[in-house]
């Protein structure tokens, strides 16, 4: 097998694991939002940077 040939190998199984990471980050999110252990979502400032803001709320109330 030639150089090429590992290389586009390679590149397909790196493309493949960064989708299942993928998928796996979406329902480990998915699953701490139905506990109420986390939210997650995007903001944006006023030059159109990015950002992540965390609210955690309590799993109950008394």
């Amino acid at each position: 097998v030639g150089q090429a040939e590992r290389v586009q190998e390679l590149a397909e199984r790196n493309h493949a694991n960064g989708v299942l990471l993928s998928r796996r980050r979406r329902e480990v999110n998915w699953a701490l939002r139905q506990l109420g252990r986390s939210e997650e979502y995007s903001a944006y400032d006023a030059k159109g940077q990015s950002h992540i803001l965390h609210t955690r709320r309590p799993l109950a109330v008394a």
